[in-house]
């Protein structure tokens, strides 16, 4: 067996490369799964902090495994054969116990132990991986190509698995990385022992995963204490006696709906425990519509003021539970179109439609659409009198990439202008905030689109109010500008309502100040209206600098910079943590000693293996995330289009690590140049053309759209594919076999770094950017093997 091995052949290479499948669908539906698992029990930021430090397990487990190799100038690679088997029940186990801790143990008090939990099942992932590249560096396209497909796989199974919760998708996960244990041969037993061992520990997880399917063998995820979100606090409340009434686990997250016994006229949703909204009893007679806390509630005020003709067809993106459809009922609405993304919501309305009188249930004068509302928005022609929008607080973490999916694409330039476009001449935009910041943010973004239009600010300014209290105030944005008249009668009723003067500004109202005593001597200013808002008004203030001397960012918001809740300056903490760290960590991999070896490689060609693997790492993650982003906007449904758009650059990437293990005539270092340059001019030129073709395509069927990805992901996953196994071949052509694990752990580490330095490049100058230095890095691979082909 040594020999067979040592020669890169075995006699049951189908074995090797299902079971490199099997772990990698395996890896992904971990990943993805853990995404939705952590989101119902931390804030994003510490899901994205978990996450990426689990996930370097990957490359920390090859690292692992080049130590092992250390110890003799001669290893017996049946020992590195051995861990293939080994990683593959310790990755089950691991997964099984993080299960176990997860239902069982608050780990939110314990953030330390949540990521160690997460970490252990990737690392023995990546020991298992990195062997086997050690072990057959000969057949390095082949083992990335099964890696690569079987994380396609992975990606369109955990879609159906997440439908029976995440905490079954890891047992299907340990179920699943039991199985190489059985077809893999371990030296020192004999293949009968073996095959009982493995069967005996794939048939109790087997059974462990049927019953927990069908019944409750382990608990649900427990519940944070201490958690910032909504629906925690409300379910500890001792005097609102408050419970879950019904669970639903889907792709999109978990869906939870709860009844307050204190308020037994609603009942709330909460999506991963966050950004809840109520559900309100209706009997269906809209005459008889009385719920009070509408009357003071800034969403409703425009329609108290529009005449009938300017409030019949409303459209509401992001309808939730029903409030604004109510609202736009008791306005006088005639027309209403409600579109909501998440399916399992708009289902449980459905079923409670008793409760809530069957708004959603063909009630008439309303339209549900289960759609994404941007893509809603971008698809038609329809016009509308009202576009109506409520901001969601996301604290969940949406995705495996984290941090740039928790944020959408409702408010940015680029979406206030299709609003616009779908608005009649005398049109509103309402957007219900929860806060000053997020207001301001709404008014900096439209200035900057209506600028786009020619408007300057100052004449911009006139088709915006904002009112409203501290919490949950209005933004008001009219397609043409508002008269005198109407802004006079905005200002009467906004005193009548006792609403908040810090963050009201209405056109063609002056701004008054009054002097509040404090005591006999000292008075505060106290005025009307924004003093900024109204200065930029009067063309006295510059928007730009305005924002630049406050102490937030309040910058306008773009596609390609959708980050609408970051309001600190520069990049978030745990962004650059998380860059320090990962940078770290790479930078260790990259000083570990050679080790006693036969075949040392002189110092230059070990750089520029470190440089390759490493920028390949990193430039991937470049290049995928940005294309995310901007595919998820192309296709709306942002769970199934992440999905699709995964499945069909991995699975592309899959057959070009493939076809690079066939026999060419270029030698392999010509192929691995080739292939990176043309990744990055592809890259390039889809950054210039992608939204060209999108906007051609904007109004296609959801299944056009599919196959117009399909066919632009598949070639640039193709080349993609080609480098990486390329790379392995050449070092084993050149002898360096040694050092195959601690390259694929470095590329792993590279990964990482390439995820977070993707989001912050995106942050900080925008996601084209970050796409930009990924083709740049892959076309620098290609010169730096061009240039010193000589040297190796």
């Amino acid at each position: 067996m040594g020999d067979s091995i040592q020669s890169g052949k075995w006699d049951n290479e189908k074995s090797l490369y299902f079971s490199v499948a099997l772990i990698s669908i395996s890896i992904m539906m971990l990943e993805i799964g853990l995404t939705r698992m952590f989101s119902v029990m931390f804030e994003f930021h510490y899901v994205f902090l978990v996450l990426s430090l689990a996930i370097l397990g990957l490359g920390v487990g090859g690292i692992y495994v080049h130590k092992q190799l250390w110890k003799t100038s001669n290893p017996d690679l049946t020992s590195v054969q051995n861990l293939l088997p080994v990683s593959s029940v310790m990755m089950a186990l691991s997964t099984l116990m993080m299960t176990v801790l997860i239902t069982e143990v608050t780990l939110f008090q314990h953030i330390y132990l949540a990521v160690l939990a997460a970490f252990i099942p990737f690392f023995f992932g990546g020991v298992f991986l990195s062997a086997a590249f050690r072990l057959f560096p000969k057949r390095s396209p082949q083992i990335y190509a099964a890696d690569l497909i079987g994380a396609s796989i992975g990606t369109l199974l955990i879609l159906i698995i997440l439908k029976i919760g995440p905490v079954n998708a890891n047992l299907l996960v340990a179920l699943l990385v039991s199985i190489p244990a059985g077809l893999l041969p371990i030296r020192g037993l004999s293949d009968t022992y073996k095959k009982r061992v493995s069967l005996f520990l794939t048939g109790i997880l087997f059974s462990i995963f049927i019953l927990n399917t069908y019944g409750s063998f382990f608990g649900t995820i427990s519940l944070a204490r201490g958690a910032h979100k909504e629906m925690f606090h409300l379910l500890e409340h001792p005097e609102r006696k408050a419970s879950v009434i019904e669970s639903r686990w889907s792709a999109f997250g978990r869906t939870d709906l709860v009844v307050d016994v204190k308020n037994p006229d609603q009942k709330i949703f909460f999506i991963d425990g966050s950004a809840g909204t109520a559900m309100y009893r209706f009997d269906k007679d809209i005459n008889s519509l009385d719920i009070p806390e509408f009357n003071n509630f800034s969403g409703y005020f425009p329609f108290k003021l529009l005449p009938e003709k300017e409030k019949e067809k409303v459209l509401i993106i992001g309808s939730g539970g029903g409030r604004e459809v109510l609202i736009s009922l008791k306005g006088g609405a005639k027309n209403i179109t409600a579109v909501e993304v998440n399916a399992d919501l708009v289902d449980l309305m459905k079923k409670y439609s008793d409760f809530n009188g069957g708004i959603y249930n063909d009630f008439p004068g309303v339209k549900v659409v289960v759609e994404e509302g941007r893509n809603f928005i971008r698809a038609g022609n329809e016009k509308y009198d009202i576009i109506m929008l409520s901001i969601p607080i996301t604290k969940t973490g949406r995705s495996p990439e984290g941090f740039s999916l928790t944020e959408n694409f409702l408010f940015t330039v680029e979406s206030i202008n299709d609003y616009l476009d779908r608005l009649n001449d005398n049109g509103r935009l309402i957007v219900v905030a929860h806060n000053d910041m997020e207001i301001f943010r709404l008014v900096f973004t439209s200035l900057s689109a209506l600028s786009k239009m020619g408007i300057s600010p100052a004449a911009a300014m006139k088709h915006i109010y904002t009112l409203g209290p501290e919490m949950f105030p209005v933004f008001v944005l009219k397609k043409s500008p508002l008269s005198p008249q109407e802004a006079q009668k905005i200002h009467e009723n906004m005193h009548e309502h006792g609403y908040s003067t810090h963050t009201s500004f209405i056109p063609f109202v002056e701004q008054v100040t009054h002097a509040i005593p404090l005591s006999e001597k000292i008075y505060v200013e106290h005025e009307m209206l924004n003093r900024d808002l109204y200065l930029i008004s009067k063309g006295e203030v510059n928007p730009t600098e305005l924002i630049r001397i406050v102490d937030f960012d309040l910058n306008a918001v773009t596609d390609n910079n959708p980050f609408f809740y970051k309001f600190e300056i520069g990049l978030p903490f745990i962004i650059t943590f998380l860059l320090v760290m990962s940078t770290i960590a790479l930078a260790g991999g990259w000083l570990i000693r050679p080790g006693n070896t036969q075949n040392r490689n002189t110092p230059k060609s070990n750089i520029l293996f470190l440089m390759l693997f490493s920028f390949l790492g990193v430039g991937f993650m470049l290049i995928e995330i940005p294309l995310i982003q901007k595919f998820m906007l192309f296709l709306g449904q942002p769970i199934y289009s992440v999905a699709m758009l995964l499945f069909s650059l991995l699975i592309g990437a899959g057959i070009g690590s493939w076809i690079s293990g066939v026999k060419w005539k270029r030698r392999i270092r010509a192929k691995l140049c080739i292939s990176a340059v043309v990744v990055g001019l592809i890259t390039g030129t889809y950054i210039l053309v992608l939204n060209p073709i999108f906007d051609f395509f904007l109004g296609s069927p959801f299944v056009i759209r599919i196959f117009v990805s399909f066919l632009l992901l598949l070639p640039l996953g193709f080349f993609l594919g080609m480098p990486f196994p390329l790379g392995m071949k050449l070092m084993g052509e050149f002898g360096f076999e040694q050092y195959l694990p601690r390259m694929w752990g470095i590329n792993g580490i590279g990964s990482v770094l390439g995820s977070v330095l993707s989001i912050a490049l995106a942050i900080s100058f925008g996601f084209s950017y970050a796409m930009a230095l990924g083709a740049l890095l892959y076309i620098f691979i290609s010169i730096l093997f061009f240039i010193n082909q000589n040297d190796m």
